[in-house]
């Protein structure tokens, strides 16, 4: 890791009489910076007073992420007094400037430096500050990135499809903020992670599965930049996979779980005929074979005709069928949710094609697909709601009508009517994306670079958005290493765009005429 001192440039906040000026040629007026573990941080901040002005003394506070705030050091006479559980730690420059020494991930948030002057026998207070964000970078078992095939197939529970699985690590530290990894198949196609367990990143290959190398790699970010010099070839492992073989398990576990199903069914059947004969009071082996209805909703709004019970159903719409989680609580029921978070357990960073088929479990976090959600809202009009709540228990929603999206020749452009007065009379803001193509990782179409902007975050970009449902998942004001804002789970006219909400969910429900 580099080592060095890093200059912090500031948000400047000054109270009181002007005849104090603020003189750091060297700093630009409300840009954020992060630093590296272990390196040197300098808060050069300088000043100028006028004659008739006597500094009195200068204060210099910390406020970190748990929001309380401590004084660190004071000056008085030109005597610097930090206090004594960091006096080798932070050290004074020159006027109202402070260094910190080998910082950590405690060490960010942000630092105020108070100049309290007196002038004609009023005592006046000028301010400045800063935020520093500290970024960790991962760390691996052996300095060294290690993939390999786990041996058997593995089930995914969203889809009910069987795959391989890549296991890409050991990370003893995966960061801050967290780290990630991509795979790159034979045909130059990427893979991301869909969990990370024991210090492993998981990696589900696609069906059907090619024979031939497959690169696992970190991800480029925040804590990337942190490395050392030289080291990212150790960040990078290859392997071999034999794509026949893989594919006899996969297909040998597909065919246990049909003949496990069909088991189920015919138990299920034969004791339907044994209760109709039951209950008809005739032998089971003159009974005619009972009709059984078959339920094939079509979204929500259908489910409720046999279940008003929240839960997982399965939808069919033309020739396909997806599960999805039916709220009959909110409203009346009948809503189809297509994306909740509420606890930062799935990784929404992802790629394109991903957010075209969807990622997830819809008992908890997940998003259901842009082709799902396309079929979805093409039946009928339907009407969109989003229930929204902070870490301090304060919820809203915000209710739209005519909610629909294009199909991918069209990059599921966003088509969005009026917001319907509710509880939220301020939550409009979502309308501003009205009339935008989707972006994501690998296919940015927001005309901006909002995806990178965003860091990966995957919406349907204008000007990258005052709505960011599908951001970083953070508390509150945590601060981002970069020390963006809008890359976070924000809705800006609930609780602006500086604060990461705690839950979010998006559902559909036709409309009711």
């Amino acid at each position: 890791m580099g080592s060095g001192v890093y200059v912090i440039v500031l948000m400047v906040l000054t109270s009181g009489s002007l005849a104090l000026q603020w003189i750091s040629p060297d700093l630009s007026s409300g840009t954020l910076v992060y630093a590296c573990v272990g390196q040197d941080v300098s808060l050069p901040w300088k000043y100028q007073t006028e004659a008739a002005e006597h500094v009195i003394d200068v204060e210099w506070r910390f406020r970190g992420q748990d929001q309380t705030e401590t004084i660190i050091a004071t000056s008085v006479g030109n005597q610097f007094f930090p206090q004594p559980t960091i006096i080798q730690h932070v050290t004074f420059l020159s006027d109202a400037g402070i260094r910190l020494a080998s910082v950590t991930s405690q060490d960010g948030g942000q630092y105020t430096v108070n100049v309290n002057v007196n002038l004609h026998g009023s005592v006046i207070t000028h301010s400045q500050n800063a935020t520093v964000s500290v970024t960790e970078p991962p760390v691996l078992s052996h300095h060294k990135l290690h993939v390999h095939l786990l041996p058997g197939v593995t089930n995914d529970n969203r889809t009910g499809q069987w795959h391989a699985q890549l296991s890409c690590g050991i990370f003893t530290n995966i960061g801050n903020p967290p780290a990630n990894v991509v795979v790159t198949t034979p045909l130059n196609e990427t893979v991301a992670s869909t969990s990370f367990e024991n210090g492993n990143f998981m990696v589900l290959l696609p069906n059907p599965v090619l024979s031939g190398r497959y690169a696992c790699q970190l991800v480029e970010g925040p804590s990337t930049s942190c490395l050392e010099a030289g080291s990212t070839p150790l960040y990078k492992d290859y392997t071999q996979v034999n794509g026949f073989k893989v594919q006899l398990d996969v297909t040998a576990a597909t065919l246990a779980t049909l003949r496990s199903e069909l088991k189920a069914e015919r138990d299920a059947l034969f004791n339907c005929n044994q209760r109709v004969a039951e209950l008809t009071g005739l032998s089971a082996s003159t009974t005619d074979r009972p009709q059984v209805e078959i339920h094939r909703p079509v979204d929500c709004t259908d489910v409720q005709r046999y279940s008003n019970v929240s839960g997982v159903h399965t939808l069919y719409i033309g020739n396909t069928s997806f599960p999805v989680y039916c709220d009959q609580d909110t409203d009346g029921g009948g809503w189809t949710v297509f994306q909740r978070r509420q606890d930062g357990s799935v990784n929404f960073t992802r790629l394109y094609h991903e957010f075209e088929t969807g990622f997830g479990d819809p008992h908890g976090e997940f998003w259901l697909g842009l082709k799902n959600i396309h079929q979805l809202t093409s039946q009928a009009e339907y009407d969109l709601r989003v229930d929204m709540e902070d870490f301090e228990h304060n919820s809203t929603y915000a209710l739209y009508n005519n909610f629909s999206i294009a199909d991918g020749t069209d990059k599921y452009r966003l088509h969005l009517g009026s917001l319907v007065t509710g509880p939220s009379a301020n939550s409009g803001h979502m309308s501003y994306n009205d009339g935008f193509q989707f972006s994501a990782l690998g296919n940015d179409n927001s005309g901006y670079n909002c995806v990178a902007t965003r860091r990966g975050t995957g919406w349907w970009f204008g000007n990258c958005t005052w709505v960011n449902p599908n951001g970083l998942y953070l508390h509150g004001y945590e601060a981002l290493a970069s020390g963006d804002t809008e890359s976070k789970i924000i809705w800006n006219s609930f609780r602006g765009h500086h604060y990461s909400l705690k839950r979010i969910e998006m559902k559909v429900r036709r409309h009711i005429r």
